[in-house]
């Protein structure tokens, strides 16, 4: 028995392989796409953890240069 490849067969072989390969690559992307999506959320909350935290650091920053700033002035004075 013998089988007989023409060049039409062999087109509609690449035709589905590349179809294949198309609807493959694009449910990866979607992914990819889902991941990143959930990556950038996870780095929008690290940002806004780091913001509250040098506001905190300004505000502790600026309390301590005042009781400097008081106890300067007291030793100052005597």
């Amino acid at each position: 028995m013998q089988f007989i490849v023409t060049l039409e067969h062999m087109y509609f072989g690449i035709f589905i392989f590349v179809s294949l390969m198309q609807i493959y690559l694009m449910r990866k992307i979607d992914k990819v796409k889902d991941d990143v999506a959930i990556q950038n959320k996870e780095i929008q909350r690290i940002w806004e953890q780091i913001g509250i935290l040098a506001s905190t650091i300004a505000i502790k920053h600026l309390e301590l240069e005042k009781e400097f700033n008081k106890f300067r002035d007291k030793q100052e004075k005597e």
